[in-house]
């Protein structure tokens, strides 16, 4: 019995549920955007003319909040996998090792822009604040970066197991009777033996020369 559209719809969602998308960690991510946020912060405090704790003070903040974002992990998020939640489980890949996570358990660009605001908001000794958001925000870039050709073989794999039937019909099976209702199971049957048949040339071929055969037959009862 051949599955509908939808049906198969449905079993490659669920496929999508169950596949956890592939990560890779970039370690390098991290040591360059603490790099240019120095290159940044030390330009800003020359044209600016910050006084020398105002400069060491944004650049330790700098270096201790970067820190903790990408110790934590950015997240490249993927809308395919939120269409049935926004959070979802994925693989992270760290040279050999590998860790089972929720995206709930790192961060994405915007909530590490939200954690420099609130952090810099926090901290007194901080006077421009909205310089010092600023120079930070532009360093964010994810480093848990998807990894989309291992994923979408392991994604290939796990849709090979899709069955595209939902059974059999038995031999003799009687499908439907003289005067029932099709309902959508019974012509659901109907319709994959039709496909079934027309996708077999032997029996279209036994059905032709059953067809020629009573051609003949008529033929003969006419002479």
């Amino acid at each position: 019995i051949q599955k509908t559209p939808e049906q198969l719809d449905r079993d490659e969602n669920e496929v999508l549920k169950s596949v956890k998308p592939i990560y890779r960690l970039a370690k390098t991510v991290s040591k360059e955007a603490v790099e240019s946020s120095k290159v940044a912060i030390n330009s800003e405090a020359d044209q600016l003319g910050l006084s020398d704790f105002e400069k060491e003070h944004f650049l330790k903040t700098a270096q201790q909040l970067l820190d903790k974002i990408y110790n934590n992990g950015v997240i490249e998020l993927k809308k395919k996998y939120q269409r049935f939640n926004p959070n979802y489980n994925f693989i992270l890949l760290d040279q050999n090792q590998s860790h089972d996570l929720n995206t709930l358990e790192v961060l994405d660009v915007n909530t590490a822009i939200t954690f420099i605001n609130q952090s810099i908001a926090d901290d007194p000794l901080i006077n421009d604040k909205k310089l010092l958001a600023n120079l930070l925000q532009a360093q964010i870039r994810p480093n848990i970066l998807f990894d989309d050709e291992m994923t979408a073989k392991v994604e290939a794999d796990a849709n090979q197991n899709i069955s595209p039937t939902l059974g059999m019909v038995e031999k003799g099976e009687l499908i439907i009777s003289r005067g029932d209702v099709i309902n959508a199971e019974s012509f659901q049957k109907l319709e994959s033996l039709r496909v079934a048949f027309e996708g077999d040339p032997l029996l279209r071929a036994d059905r032709q020369w059953l067809f020629l055969g009573q051609v003949l037959l008529e033929i003969g009862r006419a002479s």
